[in-house]
């Protein structure tokens, strides 16, 4: 059985919904939704009145013991390695830095339900604004191509542009459709939500 750890500021603010203006607010409606989903989760949040830590219903709430940058990713870390089977977990997020480490440890990441069109089409401007992208940059951008779903992306270009570089001769593909409620795309191009 999968056990989820959600990365409760990432999948905050992967909505523009106004969140910044009342996060308390958005955590709550978070976990009111969690807790309707009946989905067993445990949420780390980065701050919360303490009074939110524990088990109601199906949700755990866990508040990150340190506050400041990157504090419920570093709990979400340690809650993975102290774990005696990483591989039954799967990290909620679509923190690239976040999904590498857990990765790194044996967990797996799935994206929040996120419309990821703004995300990827400001990586690809910003990409392309810079005439000295590097090769590292790239590499950073490909989790915003991917909106951390799990997709694979390539940089494909014309053959004379990047002489002696690897062709692509083929491709496959492969879907886990059981988990098509994760990701809902565009919902503004009229993709519904499950």
């Amino acid at each position: 059985m999968t056990r989820r750890l959600v990365d409760a500021s990432n999948v905050i603010g992967s909505k523009p919904d106004g969140w910044w203006r009342d996060r308390e607010g958005a955590t709550r409606r978070l976990l009111d939704a969690l807790r309707e989903a009946g989905e067993e989760a445990v949420v780390v949040l980065d701050a919360a009145p303490e009074e939110w830590a524990g088990r109601e219903g199906s949700v755990e709430v866990v508040i990150a013991p340190r506050r400041g940058r990157d504090a419920a990713d570093d709990e979400i870390v340690r809650l993975v390695a102290a774990d005696d089977d990483p591989a039954s977990i799967s990290v909620v997020t679509s923190d690239s830095g976040l999904a590498a480490r857990v990765r790194a440890l044996g967990a797996s990441v799935e994206a929040w339900d996120e419309d990821g069109r703004p995300l990827v089409e400001e990586t690809v401007r910003a990409l392309l604004a810079s005439p000295t992208t590097s090769k590292e940059e790239l590499k950073l951008a490909f989790a915003s191509l991917t909106i951390g779903s799990g997709a694979a992306a390539a940089v494909l270009t014309r053959g004379e542009r990047a002489p002696g570089a690897p062709r692509l001769v083929g491709g496959l593909s492969r879907a886990a459709t059981e988990h098509h409620v994760l990701c809902h795309g565009d919902r503004s191009e009229g993709a519904s939500a499950a």
